[in-house]
């Protein structure tokens, strides 16, 4: 995995060995991403991001997770994201599929969620789309309407579209 992320041009890879070290590690802060194994600390991977994540002033909640593993089931999958981890792969890691996970992460980041039972980034990261394919509503910064929705139509008569804006 190291020498992936230093083909990737990482110069500051730090390798913790254990639970407590990933720990302090966080604790003393500067990391960017933390890609951790699902079997960290005897199979806590996921408790500990779930953790990370519900610590409300620690200073690593906010960065992106990576949970790796060599073999996940369905149900350890779900586990992972319930715990808050931005993205599961599997190993081995082809070079490609990190890549791809990576720029994922950094390029298309996610809100992040607070709530009473998951604390993470949103869940929601497919864009779906429209029913049919058929976009009814505008970007908030394209909608004009007036106090009366137009000249002679009320705010219930005027139409509303979307169009996608990039």
């Amino acid at each position: 995995m190291r020498s992936i992320l230093q083909g990737f041009g990482a110069v500051f890879i730090h390798h913790a060995s254990s639970l407590q070290a990933t720990q302090d590690r966080l604790l003393f802060g500067g990391i960017d991403i933390l890609i951790c194994d699902y079997f960290l600390g005897n199979g806590q991977g996921a408790d500990f991001v779930r953790e990370l994540r519900r610590t409300v002033n620690h200073p690593a909640r906010h960065i992106p997770v990576l949970i790796t593993c060599g073999h996940l089931t369905a149900q350890d999958v779900g586990r992972c994201r319930d715990s808050g981890a931005n993205l599961v792969m599997t190993k081995p890691v082809s070079v490609q599929a990190l890549y791809e996970r990576l720029v994922s992460i950094a390029h298309r980041p996610r809100p992040f969620v607070d709530h009473a039972v998951y604390a993470g980034p949103c869940r929601r990261f497919h864009e779906a789309g429209a029913p049919n394919h058929i976009e009814r509503r505008i970007a908030p910064a394209t909608v004009k309407v007036t106090a009366t929705g137009g000249p002679g139509k009320t705010q219930r008569e005027t139409p509303i579209i979307r169009t996608r804006v990039q």
